[in-house]
């Protein structure tokens, strides 16, 4: 893992709770992180993780449009810019272990007795992390 992103990551891994708010927190957190991955690097990398951010954003909008104050209570961390000499891979595989277990609070969720509306948005929510997965696991950086 990237030491820059290694400790707030596991942090915020280790607290997270199995809520909306904790997904999204997770959301925010792995979206951010693709997106300042994107601006260091190669170019056709650094769109493909753009596109994952993107995805992540949308994942996160969907969770804003059903329960409108999610995001009020739920921690936004930023872990920072990745800086020079901090391996890109190490750091892929934080983003990739942000949106695993993303997708493992999706999952407890569905578990849960919720409403139509909440497993609709559930089952949008998963195909966009497993789109984001599925690109940051292809990457050859």
């Amino acid at each position: 893992m990237s030491m820059g992103w290694d400790a707030p990551a596991g942090a915020l891994l280790g607290r997270t709770p199995a809520t909306w708010a904790g997904l999204w927190s997770l959301l925010y957190t792995a979206g951010h992180s693709a997106l300042r991955l994107s601006l260091v690097g190669q170019f056709a990398e650094s769109v493909q993780l753009a596109f994952v951010a993107m995805d992540l954003r949308e994942a996160r909008d969907e969770l804003e449009w059903l329960h409108d104050d999610v995001g009020a209570g739920a921690p936004a961390a930023d872990l920072g810019p990745l800086r020079p000499g901090e391996d890109r891979d190490a750091a892929c595989g934080v983003v990739l272990r942000l949106v695993g277990t993303a997708l493992e609070v999706s999952h407890v969720l569905a578990e849960r007795q919720i409403d139509s509306a909440e497993l609709s948005c559930l089952t949008r929510v998963e195909h966009r992390l497993q789109s984001a997965r599925a690109t940051i696991s292809g990457l050859r950086l």
